[in-house]
């Protein structure tokens, strides 16, 4: 976990910097914070259930896709 997380959004990238203090287990790292920008990309959503159609309290089970269209090399998303 980061001890500091910090967000300085924008239109089309997000940079964020993260520290670590270190704790009782964990020495702090010899470079304590780092930055990692984040880039905008378009991506493609469906949602699939089956059964489409329920009845009220019914279950249905949902899949999710998320897909990156943005050129030039699509990338995958990792799956959580």
């Amino acid at each position: 976990m980061f001890g500091n997380l910090h967000s300085d959004c924008q239109h089309y990238h997000s940079n964020y910097t993260a520290s670590y203090a270190g704790d009782t287990n964990h020495n702090a790292p010899a470079n304590a914070t780092t930055t990692v920008t984040v880039t905008l990309r378009t991506t493609s959503t469906t949602v699939n259930c089956t059964p489409s159609t329920v009845a009220l309290s019914q279950a249905t089970t949902c899949t999710v896709t998320v897909a990156d269209t943005s050129p030039p090399t699509a990338i995958t998303p990792l799956e959580l």
